[in-house]
C-alpha cells in the first residue's frame, strides 16, 4: 500500500472515530441531565410523601394539645396546617423543613409564606404514576377522617356538639376527659394507622420506581463514558499507529529504493558480463534499447541497431513465418517464449536466436512495448540438423531390419517400434503395439518379465516366451540394455528382438528325445539287472536242489526230501512271480495288453487273488484280515486288478517281521469312487525311498524280513495298471511303524 493511501485511510478511521466520541459525549452530557432529573424527581416525590405523613402528624399534635390545654393558638394552627396542606393558606417557604416547631408566640413565622397551592396539586405537578397517587389519595382521605374526629373533639373542649346536620351549633358543657378520650382511644389509633400505612407502600413504590430510573441512568452514563474512554484509547492507538506505520513506509521506500539501485546495479551488470543480446523495443517495434553484445551476435553496432525492428534482421522465410506469430503476441499481451528464428548477420550468414520477451504494459494497460534476450543457438541448430540426418539414416536402416527393435518404458509402455517388432508380435500397427500393456498383454504372466532378465542393467541376451496378438505363443531372443540417468535411475528399456519360435522347438524336440532316449536306457538297464541278478539266482538254487536230489536222493531221509521240495517250490513260486511281472512290464512298455474292464464282486475277488500268498503269510505268522462290504462291487479290469492286489499284499507279506498284521479295507466314498488301503505292521520306509520307488535310474529294491527277492517292478505295474483305470496311488509310510497303500477307482468305472 503507498504512503498516500495509507495516511487517507488512517485519517478517515480517526475521523470516524472523533465523530463517534463527539456523539457519545453529547449523549453522556444528556444522559447526565436526565439522571440529575430523575434524582431530583426522586427527592422531591420523597419530600412531597413525607410532608403529608407530616402534616397528620402536625395535625394529631396541634389537636391534642388544644384537648389538653384548651390554649387557642393550637386550634388556629391546627386549621393552618389544614389550610397549608390543602391549598387554602399560602405555603411557606422551605415547607419541607423544620417549620412549627418553631412558632410559639401568636402569629410567629420562622419563613415567609409563599404561594397558596395543595399537596394533591403538587403530586400531580411532580409527575407520580397512576399507582402511587392513590396511594397518597388513600392517605390524604383517611387523614381526612381523622380530622373530623378532631374537630369533635376540639369542639367538645369549646362545649359546642353537633347537630342532626353535622354542623357544631349544640351548646353543652365543655367536655375535655371526651376531647382527650377521642383522641387517645384505639379507634383514633387505627385510624392513624391507616394513614401511614398507605405513605409507607407509597414510600415502597416510588423509591423502586425512581430507583431504577437512577440505576438505569447511571449504567447509561457509565456504559457511555466506557465507550468514550475506549474510543479516546482507540484514536490515541491509531495515531500512534499511523505514526509508527508512515516511518515504516518512509524507511519501506528508503529501504526499497536502495534496494531498486542495487538491482539496477546488478541488472547493468549482468547486461554487461551476459553473452546474450538483452533488448527493448516500442510499440511500432522498432529498438530502442539494445546491449553492446548486438555486435557479437550480428555484427550490428548499438547505434545501428537502434531504430531497426526485429523483421528488418529476418531471413525473407522467417518474416512469413514469424509474422503471425508476433501479431497473435501483440493482440493477446502475451509473452515471447522460447522462439527460434533466423537472422541474417551483418556480413551476410545467418544467425540463429532462441528470442524470450515480456510485454510493457503501461498504468492503463496498453501495450507499450516488449523487452526480452535473444541467445545465439546457431551451433545447436546445426548439430542438430547434423543428429536429425543421422536418424533419418539410423531410422532407415532400422526399418529394414528384419529382427525387431524397441525402446519401452520401465512401466511397460513402447515407446519405439520399427515395422518387424510389429510384424513379428502380429499387430497391425505401431500404434496398436504402443497402446498395449507389456506386462499383462505381451507375456504370459508378470513375473515372466522379471525371469527374463530386463531387470539387468548391463546388456544381456535372454530367450523367453511372449504373446502375440492372436493369444498364440513364440519364442523370443531379446538382446536388450537398460538406460540410466545420472543418477542411476531407469530411463527406458531398448533393444532387439529375434523370433527363435523355430528353433526353441527343434531344441524342445531334441531335449525330449533325450529325456526318452535316458528313460529307454534306464528300463533297459534295470531288465539286463533283474534278469542277470534276480532270474539267475533263483535258478542257481533250482540247479543246487536238483544236483542235490540226483547226488544225494537214497541217502536223504522223507522230511529232508519233504523239505528240499519246499524250497524248490517257494523258489519256482518267486520265480514265477518276477517272470509274470516281467512279461507283464514288458507287454506295458510295447504297449501290448488289453483294457477289459467288467463288474465284479470286490470281496470275493480279493479273497481269491490272496489264495496263493497265504502260504507265504503263514509262514511268518502273519495274520491277514479284511474289511471289505460283502455288497460292494467294483469295475475294473480283472486282471490287471488281480496283478495290482497280487503286488501289493505281496510287498506288505513280504516287508513285515513275523507275527506281524496285514489288513486289506476297502470302501465306497461319497463321490461314489471305491477306495482300497493295503496295510501292514512292517519295516516302512523313510520319505527319501518313497520319492524313488517309482524311478528305474535309482536303486529301490531290497529283500523282505525273511530274505525274500524283491526287484522294484511291483509299485511300478501297479500304478500304470492304475493310471490305465484314471485311478490313484498313494504310500503312506514311517519306517519300524509300517505302510499304507491306498488305490482309488474313479466313479465312471463302476
Amino acid at each position: 500500500m503507498s504512503l498516500k493511501k495509507l495516511f487517507i485511510l488512517l485519517f478517515g478511521i480517526q475521523f470516524i472515530l472523533i465523530i463517534g466520541l463527539g456523539i457519545m459525549t453529547l449523549r453522556l452530557f444528556r444522559n447526565e441531565e436526565e439522571l440529575s432529573r430523575s434524582r431530583d424527581v426522586r427527592f422531591h416525590s420523597w419530600q412531597l410523601s413525607d410532608e403529608l405523613r407530616q402534616s397528620s402528624d402536625d395535625l394529631t399534635r396541634m389537636a391534642r394539645t388544644y384537648a389538653a390545654t384548651g390554649n387557642p393558638e393550637y386550634e388556629r394552627q391546627y386549621w393552618t396546617v389544614l389550610g397549608i396542606r390543602n391549598g387554602k393558606c399560602p405555603r411557606p417557604l422551605n415547607y419541607n423543613q423544620i417549620y412549627w416547631d418553631f412558632v410559639i408566640a401568636p402569629g410567629q413565622k420562622p419563613r415567609e409564606d409563599g404561594e397558596a397551592i395543595s399537596l394533591h396539586d403538587l403530586m400531580i405537578r411532580e409527575g407520580f404514576t397512576t399507582a402511587e397517587f392513590n396511594k397518597l389519595t388513600e392517605a390524604q382521605k383517611n387523614s381526612d377522617e381523622l380530622v373530623n374526629v378532631e374537630r369533635i373533639a376540639m369542639n367538645a373542649v369549646k362545649g359546642l356538639y353537633a347537630d342532626n346536620n353535622g354542623n357544631f351549633t349544640v351548646k353543652k358543657k365543655p367536655d375535655r376527659e371526651l376531647a382527650i378520650r377521642l383522641m387517645n382511644d384505639k379507634a383514633y389509633h387505627i385510624t392513624k394507622a391507616n394513614i401511614m400505612k398507605p405513605i409507607d407502600e407509597f414510600y415502597v413504590m416510588f423509591i423502586k420506581r425512581t430507583t431504577l430510573d437512577v440505576v438505569t441512568n447511571e449504567r447509561h452514563s457509565k456504559n457511555l463514558l466506557v465507550g468514550i474512554i475506549t474510543l479516546i484509547l482507540l484514536i490515541m492507538g491509531i495515531f500512534a499507529f499511523s505514526f509508527v506505520m508512515i516511518l515504516r513506509q518512509i524507511g519501506m521506500r528508503e529501504q526499497a529504493e536502495d534496494t531498486l539501485r542495487e538491482s539496477e546495479a546488478r541488472f547493468r551488470d549482468i547486461i554487461f558480463s551476459s553473452s546474450d543480446w538483452i533488448w527493448e523495443i516500442d510499440q511500432h517495434w522498432n529498438y530502442c534499447y539494445s546491449s553492446a553484445n548486438i555486435d557479437k551476435i550480428l555484427g550490428y553496432s548499438v547505434n545501428e541497431i537502434l531504430g531497426k525492428s526485429p523483421f528488418d534482421l529476418m531471413t525473407g522465410e522467417e518474416k512469413e513465418h514469424s509474422g503471425p506469430y508476433f501479431q497473435n503476441i501483440v493482440k493477446t499481451k502475451g509473452v515471447i517464449k522460447d522462439l527460434e528464428n533466423w537472422n541474417l548477420h551483418k556480413d551476410g550468414h545467418k544467425v540463429c536466436l532462441l528470442t524470450n520477451g515480456f510485454p510493457i504494459i503501461d498504468k492503463t494497460g496498453r501495450l507499450t512495448g516488449f523487452r526480452g534476450v535473444d541467445k545465439d543457438i546457431t551451433g545447436r541448430k546445426l548439430s542438430e540438423e547434423a543428429l536429425l540426418e543421422s536418424e533419418e539414416k539410423y531410422r532407415d536402416l532400422i526399418e529394414t531390419m528384419t529382427d525387431g527393435v524397441y525402446r519401452s518404458s520401465h512401466e511397460g509402455k513402447f515407446l519405439e517400434v520399427n515395422q518387424a517388432m510389429v510384424n513379428i508380435l502380429g499387430y497391425d500397427s505401431r500404434e496398436e503395439l504402443k497402446a498395449i500393456d507389456i506386462k499383462s498383454q505381451l507375456y504370459f504372466a508378470e513375473e515372466d518379465r522379471e525371469s527374463a532378465a530386463l531387470e539387468e542393467k548391463l546388456e544381456e541376451m535372454a530367450v523367453f516366451r511372449l504373446r502375440k496378438k492372436d493369444g498364440s505363443e513364440i519364442w523370443v531372443e531379446d538382446h536388450g540394455r537398460h538406460v540410466l540417468n545420472d543418477i542411476g535411475a531407469i530411463l527406458y528399456h531398448e533393444g532387439t528382438l529375434r523370433d527363435v519360435t523355430e528353433r526353441k522347438k527343434a531344441e524342445d524336440e531334441i531335449t525330449l528325445k533325450n529325456e526318452q532316449l535316458q528313460l529307454i536306457n534306464a528300463e533297459k538297464d534295470k531288465f539286463f539287472s533283474i534278469i542277470a541278478h534276480d532270474l539267475r539266482s533263483p535258478f542257481s538254487s533250482l540247479l543246487g536242489f536238483s544236483q542235490m536230489l540226483v547226488e544225494e536222493l537214497p541217502a536223504l531221509k522223507p522230511e529232508e526230501i519233504q523239505k528240499i521240495a519246499q524250497s524248490i517250490r517257494r523258489t519256482t513260486t518267486n520265480l514265477y512271480s518276477l517272470l509274470v511281472n516281467l512279461l507283464e512290464w514288458s507287454r506295458l512298455q510295447r504297449d501290448m495288453i488289453s483294457f477289459n474292464p467288467e463288474s465284479f464282486p470286490l470281496r470275493h475277488k480279493i479273497t481269491e487273488t490272496m489264495e496263493l500268498l497265504m502260504e507265504s503269510a503263514n509262514k511268518k505268522k502273519i495274520s491277514v484280515s479284511y474289511d471289505i462290504p460283502a455288497d460292494l462291487e467294483l469295475y475294473a479290469d480283472t486282471t490287471m486288478f488281480e496283478a495290482i492286489i497280487r503286488n501289493l499284499a505281496s510287498n506288505a507279506i513280504k516287508f513285515t517281521r513275523e507275527n506281524g498284521e496285514v489288513s486289506i479295507i476297502a470302501k465306497s466314498a461319497p463321490d461314489l469312487s471305491v477306495k482300497i488301503s493295503v496295510s501292514d505292521t512292517g519295516i516302512g520306509m523313510n520319505q527319501e525311498m518313497i520319492s524313488n520307488l517309482f524311478r528305474l535310474d535309482e536303486k529301490t529294491n531290497r529283500k523282505g524280513t525273511d530274505h525274500e527277492p524283491s526287484t522294484g517292478l511291483g509299485l511300478i505295474i501297479c500304478r500304470e495298471f492304475i493310471e490305465k483305470h484314471s485311478g490313484e496311488l498313494r504310500i503312506e509310510s514311517q519306517e519300524e511303524k509300517g505302510s499304507t497303500i491306498t488305490i482309488t477307482f474313479p466313479p465312471h468305472y463302476r
